[in-house]
């Protein structure tokens, strides 16, 4: 899925996101998405919940804060439906 179906087409504004946070682009993507915790939700040992309240943790993030944070994450992702449509 990564980078075929689902890939950052907004790199900048995720770097600014992990700039917000005080990370390097780099680790951020190795915060949400190669984490030991992300790593058992890919693997289905755990719910992708369990990810998001990693990444909340390891930020302090409040409740709001890991929404907003989800949100502007996710925001820099493009979805390529025509693919998925062929």
């Amino acid at each position: 899925m990564g980078g075929v179906l689902l890939r950052t087409e907004d790199q900048p504004r995720r770097d600014r996101l992990a700039q917000r946070v005080g990370m390097t682009p780099i680790e951020l993507s190795k915060l949400v998405f190669n984490s030991a915790t992300a790593i058992k939700a890919t693997l289905g040992e755990v719910p992708v919940d369990a990810v998001w309240q990693y990444v909340a943790e390891s930020l302090n993030l409040t409740t709001a804060g890991l929404a907003e944070f989800i949100q502007e994450f996710w925001a820099s992702d493009y979805c390529d439906t025509d693919y998925i449509n062929l």
